[in-house]
């Protein structure tokens, strides 16, 4: 039995999680890394093999802003990457926003504070979860997996529901395997200003998929 749900950082949770479905030394992308703090656990970690030791994963790290330790700079709907090279690909998509100043406009960035944000737009949100579909798959290896970490927000007042929606798009490219919560007690900066008052407790939901491919 896979626990499914317990209070755990992100690179706490995600070394478990990648541990779980993805064997040592594999060759995994991160396509859209950030600042790679979920791999906080795992970079230049070894693991004994039959052969002796060997890292514990191979990643390759992109991303569509540059920031340091990104190996590449990438569309967010292609990746020129061979086809079938990857034992997986984590997915942590850009935060979804409201058409606030400063936020993502119609797929296009902009610049606050000569920082660029990830934050996307409902729409923009919606259609790279459609987009990347394809490419994942292709890049995946037949036996490879896909880690998405997501997290569920309001979009007028409604929950928008993100895993949901992902196997609406994904579905018939690939099957769903696990779903796995992470529970993060006292999430955010509580109670200092001008910082809003995040939730005390929140989650991010770790889905697991497998590419579905002909007989």
């Amino acid at each position: 039995m896979i626990t499914s749900a317990y209070p755990a950082t992100n690179a706490d949770f995600f070394r478990d999680v990648i541990g779980e479905f993805i064997p040592h030394g594999g060759r995994i992308l991160d396509a859209n890394t950030g600042h790679k703090r979920i791999w906080a656990k795992l970079i230049n970690q070894t693991a004994l093999s039959e052969t002796g030791y060997v890292q514990l994963y191979d990643p390759v790290f992109i991303d569509i802003r540059v920031l340091p330790g990104v190996d590449a700079i990438m569309d967010d709907r292609y990746l020129f990457f061979a086809n079938g090279i990857f034992d997986g690909v984590i997915f942590d998509p850009p935060y979804a926003c409201g058409a606030q100043p400063g936020h993502v406009r119609s797929g296009s960035f902009e610049t606050v504070e000569k920082e660029i944000t990830s934050m996307y737009k409902f729409k923009d949100f919606r259609r790279l979860i459609t987009d990347v579909r394809t490419e994942f798959h292709r890049v995946l290896k037949p036996r490879g997996i896909l880690i998405m970490k997501s997290g569920e927000f309001r979009e007028k007042g409604e929950v928008f529901p993100t895993t949901a929606y992902a196997w609406t798009k994904w579905k018939e490219l690939f099957k769903l395997e696990a779903l796995l919560v992470q529970v993060i007690p006292a999430s955010g900066i509580v109670g200092q200003k001008p910082i809003h008052t995040h939730v005390r407790t929140a989650h991010n939901t770790w889905s697991v998929w497998r590419p579905k491919h002909p007989n």
